[in-house]
């Protein structure tokens, strides 16, 4: 699509959403609009769907990724879900100076603290996401077994990069969906 001013608008195949503050790479597909400058090719601006909803998906998706939880994770997550420092401590049993050294890097948490606090995250995220259809809630059934019990947290060199692939669409209909609105749908983790 092409306007008036010079620029033009089009989807883009992949875009990295780096605005997101992630300590890792949020790859999304097919679904940011760009506008650029015809002549010079620059980017003038864009447009990524519902970034609330990829948010969401982004905290989930590494909350469920097998690597251990490091700093710059927990600091992130944290902000994303909207807690403080303090709160996410006293959910975790922890002091606010303990939690502080683990977001610095300089302490790590035990694996029963990495999996507690994915669990405070993943409660944190889903609160302000109504759920409703007995599918849903299976769907967290399955996810929490899977941060309990199936999935060990896997402890990997802290400068070994993680990128997070997702793509937007509705691939069916849904029965608690009414609006049918596109979701963000994590393609593959890395």
């Amino acid at each position: 699509m092409i306007n008036t001013h010079g620029s033009i608008a089009h989807v883009v195949d992949q875009f990295e959403a780096t605005d997101l503050g992630a300590p890792f790479k949020v790859i999304l597909n097919k679904c940011v609009k760009v506008v650029s400058d015809k002549a010079t090719g620059e980017v003038l601006s864009y447009t990524i769907p519902d970034p609330d909803g990829l948010l969401r998906m982004v905290v989930l998706s590494r909350i469920m990724h097998p690597r251990k939880l490091f700093g710059a994770d927990i600091k992130f997550l944290r902000k994303a879900v909207g807690l403080m420092q303090k709160e996410v401590a006293k959910g975790i049993d922890v002091t606010p100076e303990h939690l502080s050294k683990c977001e610095a890097g300089k302490l790590a948490l035990s694996g029963g603290g990495d999996k507690l606090l994915r669990l405070l995250f993943f409660k944190t995220a889903i609160k302000h996401h109504k759920i409703e259809s007995s599918k849903a809630k299976k769907k967290i059934e399955n996810l929490l077994d899977k941060i309990f019990d199936d999935q060990p947290i896997c402890a990997h060199d802290v400068d070994d990069e993680i990128v997070l692939r997702f793509s937007r669409g509705i691939a069916k209909p849904r029965a608690d969906n009414d609006d049918d609105e596109p979701e963000y749908r994590l393609m593959d983790a890395i």
